[in-house]
């Protein structure tokens, strides 16, 4: 090959590593729209956390860097058990990278926290499932009690529903309730599945049995 061919493939395979690098050097100083930093906090905590409920509660401008975004998450751990934990954090990406500060804690290792109010107060109304969940079984209420120790924590699976009104002829109690929770506890292996009814401020009023 004469010295002329060198020389062009040389300057061919310059001028390929020189488009790529500026290409890299673009994509990686190009500033992340919302939708993409959010979408970059939601993949690393589904990669972390496979098995939570994350929920984006709200995304606006970071007060650290023009070019970074505050994104706040709710996240649900162990949604079905008695004891679900649930707490937000906040993400400031990517000025502070992958590392989230914990905003608060709403149920943790069996335990209610109120943030400022005590469930059962007239202040304290429950708007999540979850927290349903978590406060129907943090009263120690004897049945519900008896059933989880019978047939185990991890075979029971719990879900909460809210009503603004629960009609007499939908339950074997044949009473009316307003502004409850209907509490749902079905075992795996149980005959019988255990309903807790739970007014909205978290006071469990009623509860009953009907085949699983």
């Amino acid at each position: 090959m004469d010295l002329f061919a060198k020389v062009v493939i040389a300057a061919v395979i310059m001028g390929v590593i020189l488009g790529a690098f500026f290409l890299l050097k673009y994509t990686y100083s190009a500033p992340l729209t919302q939708a993409q930093a959010e979408q970059v906090v939601l993949n690393d905590l589904k990669a972390h956390s496979p098995g939570a409920i994350i929920n984006v509660i709200n995304v606006s401008s970071s007060n650290l860097r023009n070019d970074s975004w505050n994104i706040v998450v709710n996240m649900v751990y162990n949604s079905t058990r008695p004891c679900p934990t649930i707490l937000t954090e906040s993400f400031d990406y990517p000025a502070l990278g992958l590392s989230p500060t914990v905003y608060s804690v709403y149920s943790d290792n069996c335990n209610v926290y109120g943030g400022g109010s005590l469930p059962g107060s007239y202040n304290y109304v429950i708007g999540s499932p979850y927290i349903a969940i978590a406060q129907s079984y943090a009263q120690n209420y004897t049945q519900v009690k008896d059933y989880v120790s019978t047939y185990g924590y991890n075979a029971t699976s719990v879900h909460a529903k809210f009503y603004d009104t629960i009609p007499a002829n939908f339950t074997p109690l044949n009473k009316n309730f307003s502004n409850s929770w209907l509490i749902n506890y079905t075992a795996s292996g149980a005959t019988q599945s255990l309903f807790v009814i739970m007014s909205a401020n978290g006071i469990i009023t009623n509860s009953y049995t009907e085949n699983s």
